[in-house]
């Protein structure tokens, strides 16, 4: 999927996702990844969101954070109530999209400058 948005310059906004990766600045990211306003998106080892290791979202890693986007995949699938309660009993907000959404969710809040991170599980 093509994917539009007047970039700022500073940010790594999404131009396209398919096949299992991600483009960004021309630059392609196979697989899982962390993506932040600012910086160069890390791996992410996983590959379905029953996988997921809430521990992984340390202080340093969302430090300054406002929320945190996680996109599922090909489709909608929340992780389990262990894992949910996680981010609520440490005050960190988050929203859970299928990886389309995600991106679009994620472009639009580098546009109007908010401080997030994308945790994206690629389709």
């Amino acid at each position: 999927m093509k994917l539009s948005l007047t970039e700022n310059s500073a940010a790594w906004s999404i131009s396209s996702y398919s096949d299992g990766q991600f483009t960004l600045r021309g630059q392609h990211f196979s697989g899982s990844h962390f993506f932040y306003p600012l910086k160069k998106p890390q791996p992410w080892g996983i590959t379905a969101v029953s996988e997921l290791d809430t521990g992984v979202f340390t202080s340093e890693l969302i430090e300054d954070i406002e929320m945190i986007i996680i996109g599922s995949g090909k489709t909608l699938v929340f992780p389990d109530d262990e894992q949910l309660m996680y981010f609520y009993q440490n005050n960190i907000g988050f929203e859970i999209m299928d990886t389309a959404a995600a991106c679009r969710t994620w472009n639009i809040l580098l546009s109007e400058d908010r401080n997030v991170m994308a945790a994206l599980i690629p389709v």
